[in-house]
């Protein structure tokens, strides 16, 4: 029963090597798991049993001759990891031919020195057939780039350029402007109880207080104008972080709009300018006419280099790849030069050609069971033949431009727009703030001149100056009584034979009355002021004191 048992895995594991070798059904993620010997695959894939002979054109970063001597780049890493690695599972070989022209390479099979496969060649993307051979697509072309040097800019452009800028961020002067005068208006009410002239409280003063918050604003700090109260220079103190961090903010905007309008907003144009391409490249030919321009044909990179370098040409269209791997070289050639545009090309790839209907099926059967094993295919290709910089996972540095040129607008957009509540917000608020300052300062100057017209009236300064003299005249009265008590207790014996008051000298600011107490006599000084009280005692000694 054992014996039985082992004679059926092992009819199963021949089974599902026959029906899978044969096609290249295997997918690129197991083909560790498979057990077997080089003459089982050569028995089940004659393709296998033979030396592929692969004739080639030197177009880096697809087929090319490193300096050992190896053929590297896509393509014959593609064969490596597909063909001997996969199809035949390690046991198949490839020998690539001495290197040729791509019209040399496709002649040659016309002529009876035919080749197993063909390599490089540009095709539709889903075309089977390449001038009677079977077409094989490996890489598709989404991309088409543009290298060249951007003509001179007009020398006005920048002018144009630094107005347009100061438009661009208008709502951030305006936000500037409105919280200079909301400043400007307070410091104006708080220095309104001080009487200096630097703040009238006239509309003057008004204008005083914005033109010291705008200079505080904006750093430059003349000195012309200084708060004098505590609380305006408080307030003044707080408004100078809150100008300076603002009118910061307008300097960095300004600044980072300019330079973004002076490095993206130029325009590379191709229309009507001669465009080298390479002759065997389809795609950028037929783009270089979608995009308007004249395509130049070369049939070698170096002579295309050379032309853009001698400025026969405008620009160079490559697809992404060719663009990347020769940006290097080109700037050699021409320090200015940069990527410029990018553009989508028609449904265009590079694959190869071959008569083997075993090898298309080999490749057709390998793609169609290992969809979702593509991305990993090429990453290890990118990994085993060091062309990590021309993989899909890497931004080019014309995409990183752009990338950083929409992330500086997309950031101006949302902070500096009248569409952010901030603006609004920040009007609405000043206005009501520099209105209300001025509503303030006008109510207390109405009865700053209530109160001196008051003063100034002749009816209230004769009321006035009646009750003061009824108010000296009791004060008086008073300090006699006081007097006479005194008088008394000191010397009994003494009489006083009676009062008369004498107030004949009233005349103005300095007058003075006379008062005799018997033979006590005092003189008095104006009311208000300390008056001083002679007079003789018993024993003939003269004697005083003062009172008010």
């Amino acid at each position: 029963m054992f014996f039985w048992l082992i004679i059926f895995c092992c009819s199963l594991n021949f089974s599902y090597q026959e029906t899978y070798l044969p096609s290249c059904e295997i997918r690129y993620d197991i083909r560790h798991y498979f057990n077997h010997t080089c003459e089982e695959v050569y028995e089940l894939q004659p393709v296998c049993n033979r030396t592929l002979q692969v004739a080639y054109s030197n177009f880096p970063p697809y087929a090319f001759k490193d300096k050992d001597g190896t053929i590297q780049g896509f393509i014959p890493g593609y064969f490596k990891k597909v063909f001997i690695d996969t199809c035949c599972l390690g046991c198949g070989k490839i020998n690539y031919l001495p290197q040729k022209t791509h019209k040399k390479k496709i002649d040659d099979q016309f002529i009876g020195e035919e080749a197993d496969i063909v390599v490089p060649v540009q095709n539709y993307i889903n075309g089977e057939y390449y001038l009677g051979m079977r077409y094989a697509n490996i890489l598709e072309l989404d991309e088409i780039e543009y290298i060249g040097v951007l003509d001179p800019p007009d020398p006005g452009r920048k002018k144009t350029i630094l107005f347009k800028s100061i438009f661009e961020t208008w709502p951030l002067v305006l936000m500037c402007i409105s919280m200079s005068i909301g400043a400007g208006s307070l410091v104006w009410v708080l220095e309104n109880r001080s009487k200096t002239k630097q703040f009238p409280r006239t509309w003057q003063g008004l204008f005083e207080g914005i033109w010291f918050a705008f200079v505080s604003m904006t750093a430059v700090g003349y000195g012309d104008t200084i708060p004098q109260c505590w609380p305006a220079r408080v307030f003044s103190a707080v408004w100078i972080f809150i100008g300076v961090t603002f009118f910061g903010m307008y300097l960095g905007t300004i600044t980072s709009v300019m330079t973004t309008n002076l490095q993206t907003k130029i325009e590379f144009k191709t229309i009507g300018q001669p465009v080298g391409v390479l002759s065997w490249t389809n795609a950028p030919h037929q783009n270089v006419i979608q995009e308007h321009g004249i395509p130049k044909p070369y049939d070698t990179i170096e002579e295309l280099i050379d032309a853009f370098k001698m400025n026969k040409i405008h620009a160079i269209a490559l697809d992404k790849w060719m663009s990347e791997y020769y940006l290097s070289d080109i700037k050699k050639a021409n320090p200015k030069a940069k990527i410029h545009k990018h553009s989508k090309p028609l449904d265009s790839g590079i694959g190869f050609i071959t008569h083997d209907e075993n090898i298309f099926k080999m490749k057709k059967f390998f793609h169609e069971q290992n969809v979702d094993n593509m991305i990993r295919l090429w990453y290890d290709i990118a990994l085993q033949f060091n062309l990590g910089k021309s993989n899909t996972t890497t931004l080019t540095s014309w995409e990183a431009e752009q990338l950083n040129a929409a992330v500086k607008d997309e950031e101006i957009d949302v902070l500096f727009t009248t569409e952010h509540v901030s603006f609004p917000l920040c009007l609405i608020l000043m206005l009501v703030l520099t209105i209300c300052c001025i509503a303030t300062n006008i109510y207390l100057n109405k009865r700053r001149n209530e109160s001196c017209m008051t003063v100034n009236n002749p009816a209230s300064n004769e009321l006035f100056e009646m009750e003061e003299q009824n108010r000296s005249d009791a004060n008086c009265q008073a300090l006699m009584k006081s007097l006479q008590k005194c008088v008394k207790g000191t010397s009994g014996s003494q009489q006083i034979k009676g009062t008369q008051e004498n107030s004949n000298t009233n005349t103005g600011e300095g007058s003075q009355r006379m008062s005799v107490i018997g033979n006590y006599k005092a003189r008095e000084g104006a009311p208000g002021k300390l008056g001083r009280h002679e007079y003789r005692d018993s024993l003939g000694n003269p004697e005083s004191f003062y009172s008010v």
